[in-house]
């Protein structure tokens, strides 16, 4: 299960994120736990795990493929239309790339939790694009909980491969 201390530094990067899309409990790990917060949504309830990383700016699968305990965990979560699972990636300058599990898929979604790319499941070597990355300088945080680039993050060119 969960092993090591809380993620302090991931949360302090992701907090005012969370904050901006409703109300964040925060979850003490222990054995068999499988989630850092839920954020309670209008609708829909967020059940995350924030974890860094040193590849952030790798492909969508790369990046299911660094995370294959934390999707584990999430997927013993029962499906739900009104569940959302995710691991927010952060890197240690300060920037974030949010990501859902759904299953056996992964797929990258932005700070509100609207898909940006399409399904992958761990493994899968079709389509692969670059990310889009949202963040910036370390402890620079969005205030509301926006971008700090003022957009969704920046899109970078689809590769074939």
């Amino acid at each position: 299960m969960n092993r090591g201390p809380w993620p302090e530094k991931a949360m302090e990067i992701a907090m005012p994120y969370a904050n901006a899309r409703g109300f964040v409990i925060l979850c003490k790990r222990y054995h068999g736990c499988v989630c850092d917060f839920i954020i309670a949504e209008p609708g829909q309830t967020t059940i995350g795990k924030a974890t860094r990383t040193k590849r952030l700016f790798d492909t969508t699968a790369g990046m299911a493929a660094q995370f294959p305990s934390a999707i584990a965990h999430l997927s013993r979560v029962p499906p739900d239309p009104g569940r959302s699972c995710e691991i927010w990636a952060c890197d240690y300058y300060g920037n974030i790339r949010f990501f859902r599990s759904a299953g056996t898929g992964f797929v990258e979604i932005n700070q509100h939790g609207a898909v940006i790319d399409p399904l992958v499941v761990p493994g899968y070597s079709g389509e692969v694009r670059s990310p889009g990355i949202t963040g910036g300088e370390p402890g620079r945080h969005p205030p509301g909980g926006g971008d700090i680039n003022g957009g969704a993050g920046e899109r970078l060119s689809t590769v074939s491969g």
